[in-house]
């Protein structure tokens, strides 16, 4: 195991941090104009990765919104006690561990909640209109809801979607159809 490091946060010209060529991640286009509007709204809040050589390590998406902005300098850590292959190894770990995670509704519906509450913009949270919509923040203890409806049943308890009548959604409860979609 590497022993931690102190890490010291300093800018650097844009133009001297380069890309690296073979970054795995596809993060053009939607994934860049959130973070356009992260560094509008908060400015920067976590520097940029880089090696030794100035190339990223950490932070494409990132280094893509600040040159869209304009940035002429941006924070970064130099990772100058990694090794070619550990910079590599990180690159990929760094990507992929953000994928493992996956969100506490009713911490989320908690968080929304209390913004709303403060009067706070929903929207500069990363959320989109459709995905906040889909958090149920009227309920006490925060659930989804989902509770509340009746399950068609067989005879023997069983649910199984066969067992509805098909529904051309003229009928449907409005709220059922905000739970189903989300």
């Amino acid at each position: 195991m590497k022993k931690a490091m102190v890490t010291q946060i300093v800018y650097l010209p844009i133009e001297e941090i380069r890309e690296y060529e073979n970054n795995p991640r596809d993060n053009d286009g939607e994934p860049v104009e959130a973070v356009v509007e992260s560094l509008k709204n908060y400015g920067w809040r976590r520097p940029l990765i880089i090696d030794k050589d100035k190339v990223l390590i950490a932070g494409h998406t990132r280094i893509k919104a600040a040159r869209i902005l304009g940035h002429k300098e941006v924070p970064f850590v130099l990772a100058d006690d990694l090794s070619k292959a550990e910079a590599n190894a990180y690159r990929l770990e760094d990507n992929r561990t953000q994928e493992d995670s996956q969100w506490d509704t009713e911490a989320l519906a908690q968080e929304f909640s209390a913004l709303k509450e403060n009067g706070f913009d929903l929207s500069k949270t990363g959320f989109d209109a459709f995905e906040i919509g889909g958090i149920d923040m009227s309920e006490a203890d925060f659930g989804t809801g989902a509770e509340d409806y009746d399950t068609p049943e067989t005879e023997s308890g069983e649910y199984t979607p066969d067992d509805e009548e098909p529904n051309d959604g003229e009928d449907a409860d409005e709220e059922y159809v905000v739970i189903v979609a989300c």
